[in-house]
């Protein structure tokens, strides 16, 4: 694995097409930051990396089943809507400190799954840093866990499942 860069999980065309517009938007700002890419469609952009996403579900689900797939040992995740207009590399820096890094939803939450306090609030999985090692792939485990009970409960954000993992993990 390299040390830092950006990450892109996209499944079906037309999120691919948006990581593209967005890794654009990387190049331009951060020209030297190494991209990659996990995706079921082959990218017309030049992705530094490729990952191939075999059985996509087409959903929430990918981002939790491919994080963990990343290259890089920093990494930064970004949702294919993410536009960058400066450098943005000092966010790797954080995790010289934490394990992960997110900001927290604009209204703190939208659902508040039980054994969570209204004092943690929810996260935008948006934009997610996060150390690629074996704590952050068993949270990636544990998450998908959650969110798949909090789907089956008819919540169909990833984010209420994060913030419950999050909550309950042991990253720093």
């Amino acid at each position: 694995m390299s040390n830092t860069g950006v990450y892109y999980i996209a499944t079906g065309e037309q999120f691919v097409q948006e990581a593209e517009m967005s890794a654009r938007s990387v190049r331009d700002a951060m020209p030297d930051i190494p991209l990659a890419i996990a995706t079921d469609v082959t990218p017309n952009f030049e992705f530094d990396h490729t990952i191939n996403i075999s059985k996509p579900k087409h959903g929430f689900a990918d981002q939790i089943d491919n994080l963990y797939r990343s290259p890089f040992d920093k990494t930064i995740h970004f949702d294919t809507d993410i536009y960058v207009d400066s450098d943005i590399t000092d966010l790797a820096d954080l995790l010289n400190q934490f394990d992960i890094g997110a900001a927290h939803n604009h209204n703190r939450e939208a659902y508040d799954p039980p054994g969570v306090p209204d004092s943690f609030p929810e996260y935008n999985t948006g934009v997610v840093i996060y150390r690629n090692n074996e704590e952050f792939r068993s949270f990636t485990h544990e998450w998908k866990e959650n969110y798949t009970e909090l789907v089956a409960e008819n919540n169909m954000q990833n984010q209420p499942s994060f913030r419950k993992t999050l909550y309950e993990s042991e990253l720093r």
